[in-house]
């Protein structure tokens, strides 16, 4: 069984927690500018840190369109 913090360390890791919405919203349209079609990305709250990160949807599939 894993351990809360190894979890979190997981989960929050080094991600970058926004505030609100329309932050995450804005960071999402920059990582699509800047490294191209990174899938459908999405934001979400950390049941850790109660904040949200930026990701990819659970199951979905992973892959860069060039």
């Amino acid at each position: 069984m894993a351990s809360k913090r190894r979890l979190r360390r997981k989960v929050c890791g080094d991600k970058i927690g926004f505030d609100n919405p329309l932050h995450a919203c804005q960071a999402i349209g920059n990582m699509q500018r800047k490294r191209g079609f990174q899938g459908d990305l999405h934001y979400y709250e950390c049941p850790f840190c109660k904040k949200l990160h930026v990701g990819h949807k659970p199951g979905g599939q992973h892959y860069n369109r060039r």
